[in-house]
């Protein structure tokens, strides 16, 4: 069995959706050790970083980086994007993390997210 530790501080949106894909992927990222860079599925999510860069804002919080954050019907929406969908259940897990975070450390009543 693997065993996970980190500091606090790198706890965030990214650590949280590989150790619900792969918890070897999320060791590795855990120790700063990166997978291959010139991986195809690597280089789309680079590209698809650059686009919404010219096209969205990371909105950062603490440690975290959301892409996307708005009121809706007088509630936080919290949106995160991704290339596909081949792993809902490590998306689904960041956005709750990040729900939660920001839910706990802003003392909000209610938060969204898609």
């Amino acid at each position: 069995m693997m065993h996970l530790s980190f500091h606090k501080d790198l706890l965030n949106g990214t650590l949280i959706h590989y150790y619900a894909t792969c918890k070897r992927e999320a060791w590795l990222y855990s120790r700063k050790i990166h997978a291959d860079q010139w991986d195809e599925n690597i280089l789309m999510g680079k590209a698809l970083a650059d686009i919404k860069e010219e096209q969205l804002h990371d909105f950062p919080f603490s440690n975290l980086k959301f892409d996307k954050i708005g009121k809706e019907r007088g509630h936080y929406l919290v949106t995160e994007y991704k290339k596909s969908m081949s792993n809902p259940e490590g998306a689904k897990m960041q956005l709750l993390f990040y729900m939660w975070q920001l839910k706990s450390s802003l003392k909000l009543k209610q938060i969204n997210g898609k």
